[in-house]
């Protein structure tokens, strides 16, 4: 099993996943924080969260996150406690 990455190494890998999406608002990975919400602050709509769920998948095969549990996250920070949660 692979080992699991640091909080800041999971952050930094969304925020890398985040700015090759189109359409998202900011163009610079250090305005992507835990706080911002991926629709109001980042303009990510729901193919986007897709995208956003299925390259976090391929970057970290250990943890599979179902449509149910993603349609409860509205922050960054949501996403990465989901994902600890999911890979214990």
């Amino acid at each position: 099993m692979e080992e699991k990455p640091t909080r800041l190494e999971l952050l930094d890998k969304i925020r890398e996943i985040i700015l090759g999406i189109d359409n998202v608002v900011p163009s610079d990975k250090d305005e992507i924080k835990e706080e911002s919400f991926f629709k109001n602050d980042l303009n990510l709509d729901s193919l986007d969260m897709v995208e956003l769920a299925m390259k976090l998948e391929g970057a970290y095969p250990q943890v599979r996150i179902s449509d149910s549990d993603f349609s409860e996250i509205e922050t960054v920070g949501d996403l990465i406690d989901l994902f600890f949660e999911l890979a214990a």
